[in-house]
Parts: C-alpha cells; structure tokens; sequence
C-alpha cells in the first residue's frame, strides 16, 4: 500500500523518506517510530521556517521554533498543538525512556500524517491527490532471511556436551536472528 506521506514526494522527499521510515518502524518498535515521528516534525518545523524566511537562531531547539511559528502566526493553533504533542511525546520516549502504546503510537503517525497535508497544501502542492490515512501495513519479513536453529541442530549441540556453552550460544544466535530480522525490515 501506498505511503501516508507520498503526498510530499517530489518537492520535499526527505520528509516523505522520514514519514515512510516511521511507517517502518510502526508495529515492530513503538519507541522508534516515535523518536522517527518526532524527527519527522522537526525537518517540518524546519521547512516551515525556511518558506516562511524566518531565522533559525543557533541554540533554538523545537520548542522553541514551535513557538516562533506559533508567535507570528505562521501556524494555525491546530498545527502548533500536533507538532508541540509529538515533541513532548518524543521528549517522553528519549529522555524518560516511556513506552507508548501501539494506539498511542498510532495516533501520533496519523497527527503527522495530518502536518503533511497541511504542509503539503499551504506551501502549494497536490491537492487533489491527498487521501484519507490509512493505518500502515504490518510488514512482512522473508522467512528465508531468518535464522532460527532446526530441531536437529539443537540435538547436534546438545551431543557435543556442554550445556552452559550451549545456552549461550543459542541465546547469542536467537539475539542475533531478532536483530537481524528487524534490521530487513527496516531496510524493506
């Protein structure tokens, strides 16, 4: 199924890219698409400034920017509460290491979905072509790209003697199968 945020390829891929990473990352790693959300709407809140022509200041931090557009009234109320509650819950999963829920998660790529619409039509690109969200797609890992130990290695091992030796490095094969798995999907 098509992305959520194709609405923005073209002039301003990379926040499209950023958008179909978080889409990625929904379902396999709540933390990381947030952290992927919140990255999202910071390059926005960024773009905003430099089609509105306003300064980034050198220490300025999100918030803050947050508040500029909010000050000058770049941004209606309704885009400065989406990206000040995707910052703060950013800020959450960061800093105090908070766990969000599948919905929670949810919600937030949908309020980003909703920043690019906005952006996507304020700035002058393809208003007939944006559609309804539609939550992503669970992704499908190949069953050949993961390593998990037959019945018959495991007897293998376990002649051989050594079971502590054994654990561990079934333990160690498991971690790395996990990781590698979430690594293709990431890249798929």
């Amino acid at each position: 199924m098509e992305s959520n945020f194709s609405c923005l390829d073209g002039y301003w891929s990379r926040l499209a890219d950023i958008g179909r990473e978080a889409e990625k990352l929904y379902r396999v790693n709540n933390q990381s698409c947030v952290a992927k959300i919140g990255v999202f709407a910071e390059k926005l809140t960024e773009e905003i400034m430099v089609c509105e022509h306003l300064e980034k200041y050198i220490n300025d931090k999100q918030f803050d920017r947050i508040e500029l557009l909010k000050n000058r009234k770049t941004a209606s109320p309704y885009v400065v509460d989406k990206l000040h509650k995707i910052r703060m819950a950013r800020n959450k999963v960061e800093h105090d290491n908070e766990i969000q829920s599948l919905d929670e998660t949810k919600q937030l790529l949908e309020d980003a979905y909703h920043l690019a619409v906005w952006f996507a039509k304020e700035y002058g690109i393809q208003n007939d072509i944006i559609r309804n969200f539609h939550e992503p797609d669970m992704v499908k890992v190949e069953k050949e790209k993961i390593y998990c130990p037959t019945k018959s290695q495991k007897r293998e091992v376990e002649k051989s003697g050594g079971s502590n030796v054994k654990e561990v490095v079934f333990k160690i094969l498991f971690v790395l199968s996990v990781l590698l798995n979430v690594y293709f999907i990431i890249m798929t």
